[in-house]
């Protein structure tokens, strides 16, 4: 499902089997963009090349960070401790991250990367389901939980737009295509349907 959330319409819909990933139709968005739009995007969406080929239209995109994906300094083009840096950082009493950085090892995407410290009862709520999580693909490693400690994101949009504190308030609106899916999935009975 495609949501334009200015107008509330929905812009593409298209059912297909639980099995299909997410990734394969991260491409769809690239060729319906306008100048200056903004795509908000989840984790299964988050495809550097998509991202790419955003930033290529002159159009903008949010989404929450793949945890394993390499991030380079872009003056050195040494690679980056993201849980190094976060740690330094909670040392330190600051509980916010606001860098440029070159995203993937081959991509080397230019973009702003943004972590903000979660609240303690979001980092449980985390880190129980990550706990839960029967996945056999699902990295559960110590820096992995750790990492959950933080919400981080990647855009395009420069910080003279908007402040960290801002971009999770954009981010928020993401959730409205969550909203549909679960009224959906509890109203239209699905199973009857297949």
């Amino acid at each position: 499902l495609r949501l334009e959330l200015l107008s509330g319409k929905y812009t593409y819909l298209e059912l297909q089997s639980y099995r299909d990933n997410d990734q394969k139709f991260a491409y769809h968005i690239v060729g319906c963009l306008r100048l200056a739009d903004l795509v908000i995007r989840d984790l299964g969406y988050g495809v550097l090349g998509a991202f790419r080929l955003i930033m290529e239209q002159g159009a903008f995109f949010l989404s929450r960070f793949r945890y394993g994906i390499c991030v380079y300094d872009p003056k050195t083009g040494q690679e980056i401790s993201l849980l190094k840096k976060l740690k330094s950082l909670r040392h330190e009493g600051r509980s916010v991250l606001d860098i440029e950085v070159l995203m993937g090892k081959e991509e080397q995407l230019p973009v702003r990367l943004v972590a903000v410290l979660a609240p303690p009862q979001v980092v449980q709520s985390r880190r129980r389901k990550a706990e839960k999580d029967r996945n056999k693909k699902a990295n559960h490693s110590q820096e992995y939980m750790e990492m959950l400690g933080w919400s981080i994101f990647v855009t395009n949009v420069g910080d003279e737009v908007w402040a960290p504190k801002q971009m999770m308030e954009v981010y928020g609106y993401r959730w409205h295509i969550e909203i549909i899916f679960k009224c959906w999935k509890s109203r239209f009975d699905f199973a009857k349907l297949f």
